[in-house]
């Protein structure tokens, strides 16, 4: 069985993982093992319909407990193994890129920590 997953990590702290896997669980666990160990302020999953919706949500959890997930299925996915269907992309903001853009960010200059 060959497993088809892959990831990009862009410098603004986003980073985007894919996989192609069909069983719901190995997809969430290759898709998080691809992100790497940071510490994440927030998770958008899109995910094919082949993915039981529930059972999506309890291996997220399982995998990011920390973290809130949002999402929606789709009718494809496009993300670094290119277009696929049958699959899961998972979007992610590291939480310390975050909090360093908003001590730099006019906007959030001068705001109470």
């Amino acid at each position: 069985m060959a497993i088809s997953r892959s990831s990009t990590h862009a410098a603004c702290g986003i980073r985007v993982a894919a996989s192609a896997l069909s069983s719901t669980h190995d997809a969430v666990a290759a898709t998080r093992h691809d992100l790497g160990g940071d510490r994440y302020q927030h998770i958008i999953a899109f995910f094919s319909i082949e993915h039981d919706p529930e059972l999506l949500v309890a291996a997220l959890q399982l995998a990011f407990p920390d973290t809130p997930v949002s999402g929606c299925s789709t009718a494809g996915e496009v993300g670094p193994l290119g277009m696929m269907q049958g699959g899961i992309v998972l979007i992610s903001i590291s939480r310390a890129w975050l909090s360093g853009f908003k001590r730099g960010h006019p906007r959030y200059r001068g705001a109470r920590r």
